[in-house]
């Protein structure tokens, strides 16, 4: 199988571009070199200090729908610290809330982001 490849026109002209990947042999729906943009399903958020948890409002960024996928990771270093959770629809529909190991004692920097 061949890999799709898709160009613009040009760079300064927006365009509409639909990718509909299908597996190979090796098991990848979809590879990608460079990087990849996830604007509106991805942010960094703040802990703040004496909490455990943060939570994401994605309402006005297309909501939850479906079955997503949310990934967490700490982008401040705070030893012993780790992401433990992430839970959609909590605490209320289209919001996700990150959950820490414990309580950080200064603000600290999450980044996250949601497939499906």
């Amino acid at each position: 199988m061949r890999p799709a490849r898709a160009f613009a026109a040009s760079p300064t002209i927006p365009v509409a571009l639909l990718i509909a990947a299908v597996g190979d042999i090796s098991g990848y729906g979809l590879t990608v070199r460079g990087q990849v943009g996830l604007q509106s399903r991805s942010g960094r958020v703040y802990v703040a200090a004496g909490r455990s948890y943060v939570d994401v409002d994605l309402r006005f960024k297309g909501s939850l729908p479906g079955l997503p996928l949310c990934f967490a990771i700490l982008n401040s270093y705070r030893p012993g610290v780790f992401v433990t959770s992430v839970r959609a629809d909590i605490p209320s529909g289209g919001m996700l809330r990150i959950y820490l190991n414990g309580a950080v004692t200064s603000r600290t920097a999450v980044a996250w982001f949601v497939l499906n």
